[in-house]
C-alpha cells in the first residue's frame, strides 16, 4: 500500500527529481562538448604535415590536399606514407607538360579505376590530353595502339605479395608495379616524383 502524500510533499519530490534530471543532462552536455572538442583538436593536430616546404592538409574525406607551383592536387596518401615505394624514375612533370599521356587499359586485371582516377584527376590540367590506349595488338579494347619508344604511356602491373611495389621507367613508359591494396599508394608515389617532391 502506498503512503498518501500531501501536495507539499509531492511538490518537493517533483522538484528534487527535476534537479537530478537537470544535473544529469547538464553533465551529459558538458562531457559531450568536451569530447567533441578533444576529438576535433586531436584530428586537426594530425591532419596537417609539412613535407619539402609544402603543406599537406587532410580533408574530412581522408584525402590529402596540397598546392605546388603546378597547381592544386588531391591524393589518398601524403609523401611520408609513400616513402617505402621504390621509385626508379627520374622524370618530372616538365617531361609531360603540354604532351599527350596515354593510360594502358589493355589488361583489365592489371589496373583498377582507383589508380587511373588518382593519376588522371591530378595530371589532367598539366598534360595536353589523357587518353586510354593499348600497348600491344592483343588488346581486347578498341583503343589506339601506342608504343613506349614514341608515346608517353602509364602501364599498370599487379604483382604478387612476395614482390615489392615500385615505379619503373622503360623508354617513355612508366610502369606502376603494385601489390594488392597498394595501387593508390604507388600512384601517389609516382605523382610525388613527377612533381619533384620525392
Amino acid at each position: 500500500m502506498r503512503k498518501i502524500m500531501s501536495q507539499e510533499e509531492i511538490a518537493r519530490k517533483r522538484e528534487k527529481n527535476n534537479r537530478i534530471i537537470v544535473i544529469i543532462l547538464g553533465l551529459i552536455m558538458l562531457l559531450s562538448s568536451a569530447g567533441y572538442f578533444a576529438t576535433d583538436y586531436s584530428s586537426n593536430k594530425s591532419s596537417k604535415i609539412i613535407y619539402n616546404s609544402i603543406e599537406f592538409k587532410q580533408d574530412s574525406n581522408g584525402y590529402w590536399n596540397f598546392e605546388t607551383k603546378e597547381g592544386n592536387f588531391k591524393t589518398f596518401y601524403n609523401p611520408e606514407q609513400t616513402q617505402t615505394i621504390k621509385l626508379e624514375i627520374t622524370s618530372s612533370i616538365l617531361n609531360l607538360t603540354e604532351k599527350n599521356l596515354y593510360i594502358d587499359v589493355g589488361n583489365r586485371e592489371s589496373y583498377s579505376s582507383e589508380i587511373v582516377n588518382e593519376i588522371s584527376n591530378n595530371l589532367k590540367g598539366l598534360v595536353s590530353k589523357i587518353s586510354p590506349a593499348c600497348v600491344d595488338a592483343s588488346c581486347q579494347e578498341n583503343y589506339a595502339i601506342k608504343n613506349c619508344s614514341e608515346d608517353n604511356i602509364i602501364r599498370f602491373n599487379l604483382v604478387s605479395e612476395n614482390s615489392s611495389s615500385q615505379v619503373l621507367a622503360k623508354e617513355n613508359c612508366v610502369v606502376l608495379n603494385y601489390r594488392n591494396n597498394e595501387s593508390a599508394m604507388v600512384a601517389d608515389a609516382f605523382l610525388f616524383r613527377m612533381l619533384g617532391l620525392q
